[in-house]
């Protein structure tokens, strides 16, 4: 039993970590997808940059938390929390009034997506009907279970860009 054990933990430690995937609930992809340009536009009438956190904003606070910050410039900036923390910097664009991108420099690729309105928040989904979570260049992740889903991203309230912290 100790042996098996140790064989998992080393295991884990050569390929990368332990990734644990579960089934996240589907997204309400059927709320209207607003023009991400006016959104966005009002948001930065506030501010220089706006954050959105994985995990319908909640911090995991393991090594699978993301934060997108889309700046006033067009410039963007996805940081991944995981053994050590990784900002990939790039710019973001609008497609069909509805669709955003992000184009980050050493970064493999990121979901397109639009954002919903849920009260006043904004919530980032992606285009594909799915929920999963985006591995980008980690080297692994433990998903919690029953922790919810890595999408949608909500914007955080100014002021709470930092990690962690008491965002909910």
């Amino acid at each position: 039993m100790r042996s098996t054990c140790l064989i998992t933990v080393l295991v884990c430690v050569v390929f990368g970590g332990c990734s644990k995937q579960t089934e996240p609930p589907p997204l309400d992809h059927s709320k209207q997808a607003v023009n991400v340009k006016e959104a966005l536009d009002t948001r930065f009438s506030n501010a220089e940059s706006i954050t959105f956190r994985s995990w319908n904003g909640k911090w995991i606070g393991m090594d699978c938390d993301t934060d997108v910050t889309l700046n006033a410039d067009g410039t963007a900036v996805l940081t991944e929390y995981g053994y050590a923390v990784r900002e990939y910097t790039g710019t973001y664009s609008i497609a069909n009034s509805t669709e955003l991108s992000l184009v980050m420099r050493d970064y493999d690729s990121w979901p397109t997506m639009y954002f919903i309105p849920e009260e006043s928040d904004l919530l980032l989904v992606p285009t594909e009907n799915s929920g999963e979570f985006v591995m980008g260049n980690r080297a692994g992740a433990t998903v919690p279970g029953g922790g919810g889903s890595f999408w949608p991203f909500r914007q955080l309230p100014e002021g709470t860009h930092d990690a962690g912290g008491d965002q909910q």
